[in-house]
C-alpha cells in the first residue's frame, strides 16, 4: 500500500481486475479523487491522499460485464 498509487488502484485493481467501467468515481471523505474528468492524482501515492486500507470509498460502480 504504501507504494500503490491511485492509478493502480482504479485501473490495475477496480477496472482491470473487478470489471468495472470508465464511469468510475473514487472519493475519499468529501475530495473528489478520480472520475473521467478528474485524472491529475493517478500518479500520486495513496498514502499522499490520506487513504489507508479501511478508508477507500467508491460511488457509483457500473461494472462493464453482465451477470
Amino acid at each position: 500500500m504504501s507504494r500503490a498509487t491511485l492509478k493502480d488502484l482504479v485501473e490495475d485493481f477496480l477496472q482491470l481486475e473487478l470489471g468495472y467501467g470508465e464511469d468510475l468515481v473514487v472519493n475519499h471523505g468529501n475530495d473528489l479523487l478520480y472520475d473521467q474528468d478528474e485524472t491529475e492524482n493517478l500518479a500520486r501515492k495513496l498514502r499522499e491522499l490520506g487513504m489507508r486500507l479501511r478508508s477507500i470509498n467508491t460511488t457509483r460502480l457500473t461494472p462493464s460485464f453482465r451477470y
